[in-house]
């Protein structure tokens, strides 16, 4: 079915602190407070940071029915399409996410969840992906993992994009996401903990 045009309106100065001199981070992920669970809490805690250190950060995911702001703890939130809309068989969210990566409002850019989720790959789409700021902390659990090695095209894409990427981000040393980039030869930054 046809995609209806989706907002991809940021926030204004107003919910802002000097937006105009921070640098802007934008965080992509595909749940979001209110939703609570791991990667939504490491996404906050992230965005909270950064505020923190004066930059002006948003996060870019799905929308959630209670959600009732566009800001949470001095964070813009972008949302995106649902996951079941498509346009040529391509999520509408994933052409989103590349149409903010493009938009080149962002110093940088942070893809942070699932690499199950379809909609971190259209940006490879994107002709100066290399030359962007762009980081990539793939939480992989072992349905990840099992998922991403029985489909040899999503192996294809995500090995790209963790190529394409400035730093791939792993949560530990010995976590499967820290296995999995070890295993496609491109070197991962370790966190100790979130």
């Amino acid at each position: 079915r046809p995609v209806p045009e989706q907002s991809t309106s940021v926030p204004g100065p107003s919910t802002e602190k000097s937006a105009q001199q921070a640098r802007r981070i934008l965080i992509v992920t595909p749940y979001f407070w209110p939703a609570v669970g791991g990667v939504e809490t490491v996404a906050e805690d992230l965005a909270v940071g950064l505020i923190a250190s004066g930059m002006a950060v948003h996060v870019a995911c799905y929308r959630h029915p209670a959600r009732q702001a566009g800001t949470h703890r001095g964070i813009g939130i972008i949302e995106l399409a649902e996951p079941e809309l498509s346009t040529d068989d391509v999520p509408a969210s994933a052409l989103q996410v590349k149409q903010l990566v493009a938009s080149s409002r962002y110093d940088a850019c942070i893809l942070l969840g699932s690499p199950m989720n379809a909609f971190f790959y259209a940006i490879l789409d994107l002709e100066d992906l290399k030359n962007r700021r762009l980081l990539f902390q793939p939480t992989i659990n072992q349905e990840g993992y099992d998922f991403i090695h029985e489909r040899p095209v999503v192996l294809t894409l995500l090995r790209k994009l963790a190529r394409q990427t400035t730093a791939v981000i792993a949560l530990g040393h010995d976590t499967l996401d820290a296995r999995f980039c070890r295993e496609i030869d491109v070197p991962e930054i370790g966190r100790a903990h979130v």
